[in-house]
């Protein structure tokens, strides 16, 4: 009699350590600053960043907190360049510098800014005027997940320029984000990030692009979508020849 208590006893003990874990949760602080770390900010942040995406090669790095980028590609061997650095934009034709009002200066920021800044999730999250929003954990294909929402702190009830982030509870890498940005585009997406690979510190994802059929559906279901295989497939963006250059240092390419 005396033994079988002992072993109730420590199966109870034993679950009720189980459930203790089970209870234990992470802050919002804690969620956000170990998926950026997990991302590589601090290497982010202080180095130069190369890579290609189809026929377009884009440059970009940080100088005391303003963004430099460029692109470059070639049409009937001629080369177009586009050039942001901290909202100024300028476009070169072969080197040329092109007049201002000669290009449609807002399709550039697009395809520039507005894609290397989609591009960067989650670590082009990492300003001051990101207001961070912890959800209920969520299963994505019978995984579960921490949920982040970020948005513009400016304007936090706006419809664009939100995001939602679906991180892995044990490596705190992005996987899946839902985003509807209006810089990159005003098409809502759901985002299944693939081909994980650490450059230098650094993480790089490629990602399929999902879109709803109902335009209309809150950006907060698109995972319940795509659990039921309803999103459609609509692109696959991969970089390639990517290269993280200290700024102090020579290049080097992975």
């Amino acid at each position: 009699m005396k033994k079988a208590l002992i072993i109730i006893l420590i199966l109870t003990i034993g679950s009720c350590k189980k459930m203790s874990e089970k209870k234990e949760e992470h802050s919002l602080t804690e969620i956000v600053n170990k998926t950026l770390q997990a991302h590589g900010r601090s290497t982010f942040d202080s180095h130069k960043i190369t890579f290609t995406v189809g026929n377009t090669t884009y440059s970009q790095e940080q100088e005391n907190g303003r963004a430099i980028q460029s692109f470059s590609r070639y049409k009937d061997n001629i080369e177009h360049k586009g050039t942001y650095n901290g909202g100024y934009i300028e476009y070169f034709i072969d080197g040329d510098l092109q007049e201002e009002g000669s290009y449609p200066a807002p399709m550039l920021e697009k395809s520039l800014y507005g894609f290397l800044y989609a591009a960067n999730l989650p670590l082009s999250l990492a300003t001051n005027d990101i207001r961070y929003r912890k959800l209920d954990e969520v299963e994505i294909r019978n995984k579960t997940y921490f949920t982040i929402q970020a948005s513009n702190v400016e304007m936090p009830s706006k419809i664009d320029d939100q995001f939602i982030l679906y991180i892995n509870t044990e490596d705190f890498l992005v996987e899946y984000i839902a985003l509807n940005h209006s810089l990159s585009g005003s098409m809502t997406q759901f985002r299944r990030l693939i081909n994980t690979r650490k450059i230098n510190d650094v993480i790089f994802q490629d990602y399929i692009i999902f879109t709803p059929r109902d335009k209309e559906l809150p950006l907060s279901m698109l995972y319940k979508e795509y659990n039921s295989a309803q999103l459609k497939d609509h692109r696959t963006i991969s970089f390639q020849n990517i290269t993280v250059t200290p700024r102090d240092s020579l290049n080097l390419t992975y």
